[in-house]
């Protein structure tokens, strides 16, 4: 079995999978901390090879981690922009967690480590959000977050995704 979370960024994407991998006995995965551990801290990925080098490292982490099974995997909030990267998690079992622009600038304020939510939170977010919404729902089967903890989603996904 393997389930691919995607979402905004602060949707609660690495949360929840962790805790859903550990009700389900499966091991979890990150694709960020994938891309961390093989080729360093993403601020820099990206002030090196900028965001379209970044999209690259990203599909090919993507795909290699799709070739295994056995996981809950999140996935970085961008990983929807690239049309490659839709076509693989159309093929998976992928979840859309969605949450509000205000839920979002709550978990992640004062977080300085995602460079592309650098100088004005909230309107960065409206801006992905807007651009990454429709994406989201092409690869992904929508649960609202806003107003739940992450038990609850994992609830959720485990009685009406899973059943």
């Amino acid at each position: 079995m393997k389930i691919v979370l995607c979402g905004m960024p602060g949707a609660g994407k690495s949360t929840v999978g962790r805790l859903l991998a550990a009700n389900l006995r499966l091991r979890f995965e990150d694709t960020d901390a994938r891309i961390e551990q093989d080729f360093g801290p993403i601020p820099r990925i990206f002030a090196e090879r900028g965001e379209e080098g970044f999209r690259a490292i990203e599909t090919e982490t993507l795909r290699r981690l799709l070739e295994e099974d056995g996981f809950v995997l999140a996935t970085g909030g961008g990983i929807v922009t690239r049309e490659e990267n839709r076509a693989l998690l159309k093929g998976e079992k992928t979840v859309w967690l969605d949450a509000s622009v205000e839920t979002l600038c709550s978990r992640l304020e004062g977080d300085n480590t995602r460079p592309l939510l650098q100088g004005g939170l909230r309107e960065r977010l409206l801006a992905l959000q807007a651009a990454r919404g429709s994406l989201y729902a092409e690869v992904g089967r929508r649960i609202a977050t806003d107003g739940l903890s992450p038990q609850e989603v994992v609830r959720i996904l485990q009685e009406e995704i899973l059943g």
